[in-house]
């Protein structure tokens, strides 16, 4: 799981993380900054991120738009860890989907995902609880059969690896 580079990559390389974070709370989400070929103090991208940043801004992309897109990929990647987490403390795909507001469906995707490249632990296989509670007698079903291992859903506990 590897976030593509995006136009936030060079912009940081050449003025650096805070500077980058200021030009996406101001124009990130879909809208464009244009880079004039000269700033000066008086210049709103000066003013915003500092005259030495602007002026290796305008060095790098004299006279361009530049698309500046939003952390969506970073909150995707935050998403992702937190149903990551909740999963490994136990909580059931559904207790997760209605947390996040997304499909039980989805859920599952992710945390195979995560799985997939080692970020939790991956379920192992599931073995069958022979009586559903201590010293419980087992009990029967109408047809006489034992209700622990012919009942639906089956009672089931999974063992991390």
């Amino acid at each position: 799981m590897q976030i593509p580079n995006t136009t936030l990559d060079d912009i940081c390389a050449v003025i650096g993380l805070n500077a980058t974070v200021h030009l996406v709370v101001w124009f990130g989400d879909d809208n464009s900054l244009y880079v004039p070929e000269k700033v000066d103090d008086d210049h709103f991208l000066s003013r915003l991120i500092g005259l030495e940043n602007a002026v290796r801004l305008s060095s790098e992309w004299p006279s361009q738009i530049i698309h500046i897109p939003s952390f969506r990929a970073y909150e995707d990647l935050l998403k992702r860890k937190q149903i990551g987490r909740q999963f490994e403390m136990g909580f059931g795909s559904r207790e997760i989907a209605t947390h996040f507001r997304i499909t039980e469906r989805r859920v599952q995707q992710i945390c195979r995902e995560l799985e997939a490249n080692g970020l939790i632990p991956v379920i192992g296989p599931t073995e069958k609880i022979k009586k559903p509670f201590r010293n419980a007698p087992p009990t029967r079903n109408r047809k006489g059969n034992n209700a622990a291992t012919t009942s639906w859903p089956s009672l089931t506990r999974y063992k991390i690896k």
